[in-house]
């Protein structure tokens, strides 16, 4: 071989290797986080009642998690991916012993002045920003806004922000079969003193009671009422957080929900398109709306399922998945492009105001497909439970450079899970305090062994509530405030349905592991304040027209081109 031919030779095998160093350090990253998704939701979790082709695709093509465990709350969930520790850490728990009115487990209101910061470690976007990504938040934010934007998303490492700060709910919607705003609660609680201030006048006029301690009660009813009202006025309930944004301005307030996911995926579509054709790294964090309650479809998707309008948005989140997975792979990246699927939490089966149950067409499913015949299993519990209904959610996690097909594992994984991963695949080595674990030897050998796990589970920031440690969990207190003593062990492996408790006697040495592994969990922690506690503040509100907060899209939407 002549010289002038082996220095070619050498060029080309330095462009291979340095364009394989690419792939494997760089690669573009797209997380989808489904709300409030059922573990039994989907076609490849044994869901028989709607079809999600794409998200099943997708699970064709990587690698689907039987055993991935979230946070109760949806706030505390996104902590969890963002910051890799656990949620306590931040605050992002609420505070059982608070006041009634401030156990909030959420962010309802733009009006409070709590959020996620980067006080306590590396965030997810800070990180990625490092190392050159281009990024996008889109849809749901829900971990605060703060007095002066401070905890939004452009401030903590994102370049777009397109969707909305706070949780979507039964304020937000102009569904009247769902909708409840500051007004309908103030009624509410009128209604309820009603029969006392009648009482109160009756036993007055009939010289029953003495008119001044009558005139007593009657005023503090009467300021109690007023109170309320004006609690209401920038509390849960209140439109005037329905806010839908783009970077720092206002699209829309209160806004409209029919179409958002549509909004979403057009949006989340320019976006990937502009990187690809800067050639630049990106993060999509596509953080949905659905199928969260109340429920919401555009007109596309409306009756789609034939099963109800929770099965309608499930059909229009796998729609929107398909949506982008194809546009990565028309602009030639989908090979070379990490792709995540989960939800933040598992299904809301019961309505957190009424406490009614949600007709069967309005919530999710907790089947459980044991995979070894047609037997159907029902986990336990809900969403704001740390039961494995409530924390145990599909997910999925596919990199086609990487990750062979048809892949499945049952090894403990959390959403912590996710930065260190990242980590991992594009600057291994760069210190990160966390508390979850790199999955990336995982994502390349499914079978490649793990050691003994010990993950624990917070209802609130008083301490821990249940332990998950290889095949068993164990429960200290449950979210609704019950104690157990002695503590409940399940091995929820052989009985994911947590029916049968076993004998502390039976299982000494792995109880002693446990209660070790919390000893030294919580020997780490330092206090840290809820950061749903502190007093809603009215002047806080993000309004585009003060002291009126309405606006309504100017824009004329067409979303026709999404579906050609």
């Amino acid at each position: 071989m002549n010289p002038q031919m082996f220095a070619r030779c050498v060029l080309v095998v330095a462009l291979v290797q340095l364009e394989q160093g690419q792939v494997a350090s760089n690669p573009n990253i797209v997380l989808f986080l489904a709300d409030d998704l059922g573990y039994g939701d989907l076609g490849c979790y044994g869901n028989d009642k709607a079809t999600t082709p794409n998200i099943d695709g997708l699970a064709g093509d990587g690698l689907r998690f039987t055993r991935m465990y979230t946070e109760p709350g949806d706030t505390s969930a996104r902590a969890a991916i963002l910051t890799g520790q656990y949620p306590v850490r931040y605050g992002m728990l609420r505070d059982a012993k608070a006041l009634p009115i401030l156990r909030n487990s959420d962010f309802h209101s733009v009006a409070q002045p709590g959020g996620l910061n980067g006080l306590n470690g590396t965030l997810l976007p800070t990180f990625l920003k490092y190392q050159g990504y281009r990024q996008a938040m889109i849809g749901k934010w829900n971990l605060g806004v703060g007095e002066g934007g401070e905890h939004l998303p452009l401030n903590l490492g994102f370049d777009l922000f397109y969707g909305t700060p706070v949780s979507h709910g039964p304020q937000c919607t102009l569904n009247d079969e769902f909708r409840i705003t500051d007004l309908d609660m103030l009624f509410s609680f009128s209604r309820r003193l009603l029969p006392v201030l009648i009482a109160l006048l009756v036993t007055s006029h009939f010289g029953l009671l003495r008119k001044p301690l009558a005139k007593f009660l009657l005023g503090v009813n009467v300021i109690a009422v007023i109170a309320y009202g004006s609690y209401l006025s920038f509390a849960v309930f209140n439109p005037k957080s329905c806010v839908w944004m783009h970077n720092q301005n206002i699209l829309e307030q209160p806004y409209v929900e029919e179409n958002m996911t549509l909004r979403m995926t057009k949006k989340s579509l320019e976006f990937v398109s502009a990187m690809a054709k800067e050639k630049e790294p990106f993060f999509l964090f596509m953080s949905y709306l659905q199928p969260h309650y109340p429920p919401f479809v555009s007109p596309w998707f409306r009756n789609r399922s034939g099963q109800g309008l929770y099965k309608d948005s499930v059909m229009e989140m796998d729609w929107s998945v398909g949506a982008i997975l194809n546009k990565l792979k028309d602009l030639n990246v989908y090979k070379d492009t990490l792709i995540i699927f989960a939800s933040d939490n598992g299904a809301e089966l019961t309505n957190p105001i009424t406490k009614a149950q949600h007709p069967e067409g309005m919530r999710g499913s907790l089947r459980y497909f044991t995979g070894h015949s047609y037997d159907v299993l029902h986990l336990k519990g809900e969403k704001q439970t740390v039961l494995e209904g409530g924390i145990r959610v599909p997910a999925i996690i596919t990199w086609p450079a990487v990750i062979q097909t048809q892949q499945q594992t049952s090894v403990i994984a959390s959403l912590m899970d996710i930065l260190p991963t990242i980590r991992d695949i594009v600057q291994p080595g760069f210190l990160l305090n966390v508390d979850g674990i790199s999955l990336l030897p995982r994502l390349k050998d499914p079978r490649t062994a793990v050691s003994s796990r010990a993950l624990m589970h917070y209802c609130d920031i008083s301490g821990v509530a249940a332990v998950t440690f290889d095949k068993y969990k164990v429960y200290s207190r449950s979210c609704s405030g019950d104690i157990f003593n002695p503590p409940l062990l399940f091995d929820v492996e052989k009985d994911p349905t947590e029916s049968k408790s076993l004998s502390f006697n039976d299982h000494e040495t792995m109880v002693s592991k446990v209660l070790s592994a919390v000893d030294l969990h919580k020997s780490s922690l330092s206090p840290y304040p809820s950061q749903f506690t502190q007093l809603l503040r009215p002047w806080l509100y993000l309004c585009h027209n003060p002291p009126f907060c309405k606006k309504q899209l100017t824009e004329k939407e067409d979303f026709h081109g999404l579906f050609e």
